[in-house]
């Protein structure tokens, strides 16, 4: 008999993103769950039954008798450790798109003894997270430890099953156009269809002496995407058309359809009434 002792299923918003878009899901995630020397030898020893994939890690018990008694004699064949489970990134930018505080490394830290309150009719309850560290700046490179997950065998008579969910790092977006080809415009605008306009902060000169109009992202920071999910134009806003109408697009051309994403290998930070300040810088040429 097949009895389920626990399993995990850890999300990403990042890279979930681009799961949703694509087809090949287990060549773009790059999350695993993977037991660490004492958990795998436990494993071993007692011959149980896991299924491991990317993002997920379920261990299952084969033999006569439910789960139950099983997972009832865990505690005393654990000596009451935790399993452990290290979570491992595959993605060198790791860190940069997680939502960590800046210039934080180190791992996160995830226990059965620490969850909420399952959602609706799913079965897994979240697992909360905490920040270990910080240690070696290298954590976030790729195939390296990112986070730990400690499974308490005491934990597994109120819940089996757990998700841990990640979310997308958050930062101002900030578009610099370059009108390279000198042609005249009316008025440019970044916005969406749903409305959302960055604010024109004006002409701004670079290192390099070259001049530029800056857009920024307005309110609140922005999730970086691992793929298009927010599509911003770039326009050129039509003669007696109007800023503040509903549907800008309506009274302007398409310039550029679909401007880029921020870069994932680098945020930069200033400092805004004495908090940080995260944005992401974007190039556009004209």
């Amino acid at each position: 008999m097949k009895s389920l002792i626990f399993a995990i299923n850890i999300t990403h918003q990042y890279y979930q993103q681009s799961f949703e878009s694509t087809d090949n899901y287990s060549n773009e995630y790059p999350l695993m769950l993977v037991p660490d020397e004492r958990t795998e030898r436990f494993i071993q020893r007692y011959q149980l039954l896991r299924l491991q994939t990317d993002g997920y890690f379920a261990l299952y018990h084969m033999g006569p008798g439910p789960g139950e008694h099983f997972a009832q004699a865990l505690a005393t064949l654990l000596e009451d450790q935790p399993m452990v489970l290290y979570v491992q990134s595959r993605d060198p930018d790791f860190i940069t798109v997680s939502d960590v505080p800046v210039n934080w490394y180190g791992l996160m830290a995830y226990s059965s003894n620490q969850v909420g309150e399952s959602v609706g009719a799913a079965e897994a309850v979240p697992m909360q997270q905490t920040l270990e560290g910080p240690v070696s700046p290298m954590t976030g490179k790729a195939g390296n430890k990112v986070g730990k997950v400690s499974i308490y065998p005491q934990s597994l008579s109120q819940n089996r099953q757990y998700q841990i969910a990640i979310a997308a790092r958050q930062t101002h977006w900030h578009y610099y156009v370059f009108n390279r080809s000198q042609l005249h415009f009316n008025e440019l605008l970044i916005t969406n269809r749903q409305g959302l306009a960055f604010t024109n902060a004006g002409e701004v000169t670079l290192q390099n002496g070259e001049q530029a109009t800056l857009f920024k992202s307005p309110g609140s920071p922005l999730p970086l995407q691992g793929s298009k999910q927010t599509h911003f134009d770039l326009l050129n806003l039509l003669s007696g058309g109007t800023t503040g109408e509903a549907n800008a697009q309506a009274n302007s051309n398409v310039l550029i359809k679909g401007l880029p994403i921020p870069p994932t290998n680098r945020i930069d930070v200033t400092e805004l009434n004495g908090q940080p300040y995260v944005y992401s810088q974007m190039y556009v040429y004209l």
